[in-house]
């Protein structure tokens, strides 16, 4: 595979922020400014565990998470996640038709 083909972290980051703007969700994990440890609820996040990559979501201030998409690579995550942000995309332009 040409190293113009490859499907990179920051390729993928890119979409995954991308997502959390069209979501409205927290852009970053935590809030880095409070006084202890609070997770964003709701926040996306690419995890990643035994060689491959998925999409997570924070679910309370705990830090726990949500599997949206389990591990695969990273060219399937990217795929996958431009599929999701079409299809957030698409169910909004049909509420405001």
């Amino acid at each position: 595979m040409s190293e113009s083909n490859r499907t990179t972290l920051k390729m993928l980051q890119s979409r995954v922020d991308y997502l959390n703007k069209v979501t409205d969700s927290p852009a970053t994990y935590s809030d880095k400014s409070a006084p202890s440890f609070k997770s964003n609820h709701g926040h996306y996040y690419i995890g990643q565990q035994y060689g491959g990559v998925s999409l997570d979501r924070v679910h309370g201030e705990g830090g726990g998470c949500e599997a949206i998409f389990h591990t695969t690579t990273k060219r399937d995550l990217l795929l996958l996640v431009s599929a999701y942000i079409r299809g957030i995309e698409s169910s909004k332009f049909e509420e405001v038709a």
